[in-house]
């Protein structure tokens, strides 16, 4: 899917996220252990994050923030 085609702010994340080289997509999952993106949320834990593929990724962001 062409990012110019993501008619929704879901399809433009999963697109950016598929779009990630390997180890570029483990170091967002590294970084994003540290972000609070939401006020009250608590920053992802590490075992949210392990395994996940950007499918997955993209759904838990999506319901987390």
């Amino acid at each position: 899917m062409a990012m110019a085609k993501a008619r929704k702010p879901r399809e433009a994340l999963l697109w950016a996220l598929s779009d990630l080289e390997e180890n570029d997509f483990k170091k967002l999952k590294f970084y994003l252990r540290d972000m609070t993106l939401s006020e009250g949320q608590p920053p992802l834990a590490r075992g949210e994050l392990e395994g996940l593929i950007p499918v997955d990724l993209a759904e838990l962001l999506i319901s987390k923030y």
